[in-house]
């Protein structure tokens, strides 16, 4: 069953009220039922038993109809127009009738808005209860992770934890956010400092006020004890107190009890003379930790027979005589009224801080007449609680309707007495009968049917009614169950199943949802009989559609593993192959003419290797084993590049075009992401066209205005690069332009698609800080658009191309090259020497350090493979350079970027070459 919470309370006139909150979501106020966040008010008379009184049930189940049905309009006009987001931030926790009251005045005021709705969200520090350096780290990472992409309009925050905190952490978690506090103690401007868009209201609570209205109620006091506990608003407020009693006479005593035990301030009140009074400013936790409510502090302290006042409303009715008492609500209303102006578009800036008069004389009668207090000494405008009524007046209206009641109960009683006894018997039975099955099956997470053999619908429940697509059983009980299924030989197989064993456990079935969607459950189902003796089929369907996902995602990721594992393998065989050619046909070149036949026979081998590392990297990036970096790119450029692929992809049926921009801006991208985006756009755009067609990539420099960016609201304004993708295929409706970005969806069936193209595109995308949109309709084909931010660094390859070829050559430094391929080593070792180095070639890890020990590491760089037979090339670095700090280290690898250790490397700050690299490009680096 759901918890209830019974949390009390007070209204602004001093009448007690309750709430009941319930778990699903609905609060109970003195036998009125409300939804959650509906606050109901109910003008009653200032009555002594504190109870909400109504003119009889039938009055009441009226108004309480009449209730819903105008606040289920208000909720419908409300959701037809834009929601404010409000975040209440509490330092204490929710049942601490301090934050309580704050919490309704401020939902108080926010029921009655209806300019627009508001939605609005609860958060409770709990640093009454728990030490606010313990609770701050854990709130700084949830709410970075909550209001990461939905930030509130503003911020209301109650009590000082929750102002220090926002303080603190506001321009990290929630920038620019206006913010309104309440309830701050020891306030001063310069708290302010350094922060704008905040205001709000402060506790100044009327201590100089209440122990004066002690001493005029009680002249016969001698001493006043103050009571505060360890929090850290009770050192606040003993800073307060000692400050306020300087300014009284000697005739007074006044005493601080701090930080007590609960049996050490036991014994310091029993130490107290009868000539004293109790000031009670807080005392939540005591110095062992545990906790008390306002209702057990009281208490405890009076035990004492001592008269006790306070300075807040949230200890009135607990056994204090009262005091100049802070209304939580009227802060709450307060606060929440300047946060309306705030969200009506005022700026914080502009709305003073309030410092008083949110403080009420309230007293509670029963005390006052414990101590001989008269009313007509209390101050004028005092609030009086449980001052008691005359009989008649006390329960008027409920006298009357019960007379009303019993003259209607007399004159039909006797009609009804014979037949009475026998109904409500069966009807009993049969109430009970209903209820034990009913709460079972509406409740129930799994879907259960009763249907004729031949798939009538007799009844089903909400449950089943989700899993299908339906709103209402009327509109389900319209279709035939038998029609649900996905192919109708499932469903004779499992009737013919059915009636031979008489039930059936664990049928796997698909089914087809009212919006077309394919679903997968399991279901389990009995032969049964109507009271008429009809068979029937009574089921229940269990939805495994989501399990079935994951092991489909699941057997993709391991073979795309298998997949990326084989092409790690591959590339990095390929790869020095690879280095091997170019480094001997550069060899080669330099003892040629650009004019002899020769040069240009090797220098098309040297293109045709540059086709070989293309296909390596390719392969790399297709398996996520490529170290992928944000660089500024010429998408003209990567498209250009991969338009053989495209073509090859596209088929010989379908025409591919580009039409580029000439003078187009650059983008900060990883190239491979930005590759695989046009490859799956293309591809995507291939299968709308079984029939062949055009497929036509556009590039555009754009400055996106305000006027479009009202149109789409993903897009904001500024210079984009604007990159389409067009076919002539069959085109889209919108449905499926509502979900076509989304994972696992796809309209090519099981043979032909995953579902993932689509939705990899859309997260590239927002990676790169774009957006993107989609123009279709039905026999017209689809544009998808795609925007990215410009940037004005020059692209990669201008960069490089702004680099001097010039050859750097040594002059006799000494180089220490490791490198297990032989070709390779061999190739390189040629290069560097006919280029000026002394190289040293080693084919191992122990082989290097032997040459380094042996040359007493006269060397002046080690030029070493990443991976090598008998160990790893940063290890063997990490060693050299321990002997020789001032040598230089190069590393080199044909491996993936995951296999090439890549974390230790850049830990290292070392240089690195992907193989096959140029050898020109190894002079210069």
């Amino acid at each position: 069953m759901p918890e209830e919470t019974i949390t009390p309370g007070y209204r602004r006139d001093g009448i007690k009220v309750e709430s009941h909150i319930h778990g699903r979501g609905f609060c109970w106020i003195s036998g009125s039922v409300k939804p959650k966040g509906i606050r109901v008010r109910a003008d009653t008379a200032n009555t002594g038993n504190n109870r909400y009184c109504y003119p009889g049930i039938c009055f009441a189940g009226i108004f309480i109809f009449s209730m819903f049905f105008i606040l289920g309009l208000s909720a419908s006009s409300a959701d037809a127009q834009e929601a404010k987001r409000v975040l209440i931030l509490n330092s204490y926790h929710k049942g601490n009738p301090w934050t309580d009251g704050i919490v309704e005045g401020i939902q108080s005021v926010f029921d009655k808005v209806d300019l627009f709705s508001i939605t609005v969200h609860v958060e409770f520090m709990d640093t009454k209860r728990h030490k606010p350096e313990r609770i701050v780290p854990c709130l700084k990472k949830l709410d970075r992770e909550k209001y990461r992409t939905n930030q509130p309009d503003i911020i209301i925050l109650s009590d000082n934890n929750a102002l220090d905190f926002i303080l603190k952490y506001r321009d990290e978690l929630f920038p620019d956010v206006p913010v309104v506090f309440c309830g701050i103690n020891n306030f001063t401007d310069s708290m302010l400092d350094g922060h704008t868009g905040i205001t709000g209201i402060v506790e100044d609570y009327d201590l100089r006020g209440t122990i004066e209205l002690i001493l005029r109620l009680h002249p016969h006091v001698k001493q006043v004890a103050c009571i505060t506990d360890i929090v850290p608003t009770g050192k606040l407020h003993r800073q307060r107190f000692r400050k306020v009693v300087s300014e009284f006479s000697d005739d007074v005593e006044f005493v601080e009890l701090a930080e007590l035990t609960a049996t050490e301030l036991g014994e310091s009140l029993s130490r107290l003379p009868h000539d004293s009074a109790v000031i009670l400013l807080s005392y939540y936790r005591d110095r062992t930790g545990e906790a008390f409510t306002p209702q057990q502090a009281v208490s405890l302290i009076a035990e004492h027979n001592l008269p006790i006042y306070s300075c807040w409303d949230i200890f009135l009715n607990t056994g204090i005589v009262g005091g100049i008492l802070t209304n939580c609500q009227l802060h709450g209303e307060h606060v929440a009224q300047m946060a309306l102006r705030i969200l009506g578009g005022e700026s914080a800036d502009s709305i003073p801080v309030i410092y008083k008069g949110l403080n009420v004389p309230m007293f509670d009668y029963l005390q006052l007449k414990r101590w001989g207090i008269k009313l007509s000494n209390l101050p004028e405008g005092s609030i009086v609680i449980n001052k008691p009524n005359s009989f008649y007046e006390e329960k008027k209206r409920i006298i009357w309707s019960v007379l009303a009641f019993i003259t209607f109960q007399t004159v039909i009683i006797f009609s009804l007495l014979l037949n009475m006894s026998r109904r409500k018997r069966a009807e009993m039975a049969l109430q009970k009968s209903e209820e034990k099955y009913r709460g079972i099956i509406a409740n129930a997470v799994e879907g259960i049917y009763r249907t004729t053999i031949d798939g009538e619908i007799l009844e089903a429940n909400s449950a089943l009614l989700e899993f299908l697509g339906y709103e209402s059983l009327e509109e389900l009980k319209a279709a035939n169950f038998s029609e649900l299924f996905l192919r109708p030989a499932d469903r004779d197989r499992f009737l013919k199943e059915l009636l031979k064993r008489g039930h059936v456990k664990g049928y796997e079935v698909e089914y087809r949802r009212r919006d077309g969607k394919i679903v997968v459950a399991t279901e389990s189902a009995r032969m049964a009989r109507k009271e008429d003796g009809t068979q029937i089929i009574e089921g229940i369907l269990y939805d495994v559609t989501e399990h079935k996902q994951m092991e489909e995602q699941l057997r993709q990721a391991q073979k795309m593993e298998a997949i990326g594992t084989l092409a790690t393998g591959v590339a990095h065989d390929f790869n020095n192959i690879l280095q091997a050619i170019q480094g001997y046909t550069d060899i080669a070149l330099l003892s040629m003419t650009e004019d002899s036949q020769l040069y240009r026979d090797l220098n098309q081998i040297r293109k045709a290797s540059m086709c070989g590392v293309d296909l390596t990297r390719q392969l790399l990036l297709f398996s996520r084993r490529q170290h992928l970096e944000m660089v500024s790119l010429n998408v003209n450029r990567v498209i250009q590049d991969l338009t053989k692929m495209l073509n090859r992809l596209v088929g010989e049926d379908v025409s591919l075009t580009a039409d580029f921009e000439p003078e187009i801006w650059t983008v900060e991208a990883n190239a491979g992401n930005f590759g695989q985006m046009i490859m799956n756009l293309v591809v995507n755009a291939r299968d709308a066209m079984p029939e062949g067609g055009e497929i036509t990539i556009k590039t555009r420099n754009v400055h996106v205005d305000e006027e479009y960016c009202r149109i789409y609201r993903v897009a904001r304004p500024g210079k984009f690069v604007h990159v389409s993708v067009k076919d002539t295929g069959v085109g889209m409706d919108q449905a499926v332009i509502d979900r076509i970005f989304d994972p696992f969806f796809t309209t090519k069936g099981p043979e032909r698609g995953t579902g993932m193209g689509l939705a990899v595109v859309y997260g590239i995308v927002k990676e790169h800080g774009g957006w993107i949109t989609v123009e279709s309709s039905p026999g017209n084909g689809a544009i998808f658009n795609i925007y990215l931010p410009a940037c004005t660094m020059k692209s990669e390859e201008e960069k490089k191309a702004s680099v001097s070829s010039e050859l750097f050559r040594g002059s006799g430094e000494r180089i220490l090259l490791v490198e297990d391929d032989e070709s390779v080593r061999e190739s390189t070792t040629k290069w560097l020497s006919k280029n000026g180095y002394a190289v040293f070639g080693a084919s191992g890890v122990q082989e290097a350090l032997d040459i380094f020990q042996e040359s007493r590491g006269n060397f002046d760089l080690i030029l070493a493979d990443v991976i090598l037979p008998d160990g790893r090339g940063p290890k063997l670095a990490q060693h050299i350079v321990g002997l020789k700090p001032e040598i230089s280290v190069l590393f080199v690898s044909g491996y993936s970027w995951e296999r090439s250790d890549w974390s230790s490397i850049q830990k290292g700050g070392y240089p690195y070459l992907q193989k096959p690299y140029f050898l020109t490009d190894l002079l210069k680096v």
